[in-house]
């Protein structure tokens, strides 16, 4: 009675620990190849999983295009196949993401700048390394903005930060996915099940789960060893009857 106990426990553990790994697996599959709504305040870009190498801010509303899942980051497509500008990859935090279902009109910003003053393209944000000129008159695409008030920008074959201040003034329109939601949200009942859902969607895999698979695994083990064990005193191994 008792090995069938033990060995009832021992399959059930595991059973749990795989169930759990087939969830999580899914769940991040789930969010692979989609885009992806930028949901948070001052969402940067980074040029790694790591978060030390910002980028630019992508703007609130628009959307990146997720092609994998590193840890607490989204590994993204930004601008990828919109009008003539270049394709940008980088990595955007999970919880400033709302994983979208459905199609997208207008995935990115489509802004074009118009210069006020001369100023200098670099390849850095430090602004060590030039790449271009812009002149006064002349155009740049927009793609994002720093806290420290550079605009990310695609000027002649070249994408950099210049100064925001050598542009004329202008406003980013929110998108139309995301006027949308803020309108169905509008009602206390939809704001709830909104905001359920953005939690939800945009957490990365929650620690909990793996610690319940690597816990799991450890018991049954742990079960295993003492079912199987040979005795400590005699050398012989223990045996249990269903009569015990």
């Amino acid at each position: 009675m008792k090995r069938s106990i033990l060995l009832a426990a021992l399959v059930f553990a595991f059973l749990t620990a795989f169930s759990s790994g087939v969830n999580c697996f899914a769940e991040e599959k789930n969010k692979i190849n989609r885009y992806a709504m930028i949901v948070g305040d001052g969402a940067y870009l980074y040029s790694d999983a790591s978060g030390r190498y910002p980028r630019f801010i992508v703007d609130k509303s628009y959307f990146v295009f997720v092609t994998d899942i590193v840890g607490d980051y989204a590994r993204v497509k930004y601008m990828d196949g919109f009008s003539d500008c270049p394709n940008i990859e980088g990595y955007v935090k999970t919880v400033d993401l709302l994983f979208y279902d459905g199609n997208v009109s207008s995935p990115f910003p489509d802004v074009t700048l118009t210069a006020i003053s001369d100023a200098v393209l670099f390849s850095d944000a430090e602004g060590t390394r030039p790449k271009s000129v812009v002149e006064v008159g002349g155009n740049a695409r927009y793609y994002g903005a720093t806290s420290d008030g550079l605009y990310f920008v695609y000027l002649r074959g070249n994408v950099g930060y210049v100064t925001g201040a050598a542009f004329e003034s202008f406003t980013i329109p929110y998108t139309y996915e995301y006027i949308e939601m803020i309108t169905e949200s509008s009602s206390p009942e939809v704001s709830a099940i909104s905001d359920s859902s953005l939690s939800k969607e945009s957490s990365s895999p929650p620690i909990s789960e793996v610690i319940l698979i690597t816990l799991a695994i450890v018991a049954g083990l742990v079960v295993l060893y003492f079912i199987i064990r040979p005795d400590k005193l005699g050398g012989k191994r223990t045996v249990f009857t269903d009569d015990e």
